[in-house]
């Protein structure tokens, strides 16, 4: 009746018609992120499986390696490894050189050549007078003709003990 030719919606009509036309429009929308979170979970699935898979074929390739070091024959000659072997220590009896070139309470000079007894903190690197001397009570050197007590550096900075 309302749909002739020259004949307009009343107000009314026109409320009811706009939200039905958002709702159809809000169905979509969440048809399209059904579609979207679906496509993501089918994904999802697919690398956890190719995970599961690999993992297995991890374990398996782990185990054959154990057997093969089980059930490898033994040979008399010597295992092949990648790093060289240090040669025999030549100092017999003496202790080995020291690994680092760290020397304590050796401090280069600013001539360059010649060197002068310092404390310096092995931890932190600090010198002169953040460095505290105290006797070590603990450590007893003589008794005679009085007792004698070994010296304890302590780091006023870090206070590391040395």
């Amino acid at each position: 009746m309302y749909n002739q030719i020259g004949e307009s919606l009343p107000e009314y009509d026109k409320e009811i018609i706009q939200p039905s036309n958002q709702v159809v429009d809000l169905q979509n929308q969440v048809m399209y992120l059904n579609a979207q979170l679906q496509e993501k979970d089918n994904i999802i699935n697919q690398l956890l499986y190719e995970n599961s898979q690999l993992k297995a074929q991890l374990q398996q390739m782990q185990e054959n390696n154990a057997s093969i070091s089980i059930n490898a024959p033994r040979l008399n000659s010597p295992p092949i490894s990648s790093a060289p072997k240090p040669p025999p220590n030549v100092n017999l009896g003496l202790k080995p050189p020291p690994t680092s070139n760290y020397q304590p309470n050796q401090i280069e000079s600013p001539s360059g050549s010649s060197t002068i007894n310092k404390r310096k903190c092995p931890k932190c690197g600090a010198m002169g007078f953040d460095i505290k001397e105290f006797d070590d009570k603990t450590k007893i050197i003589s008794y005679v003709p009085r007792r004698i007590y070994a010296r304890k550096k302590v780091c006023i900075k870090c206070r590391y003990e040395f």
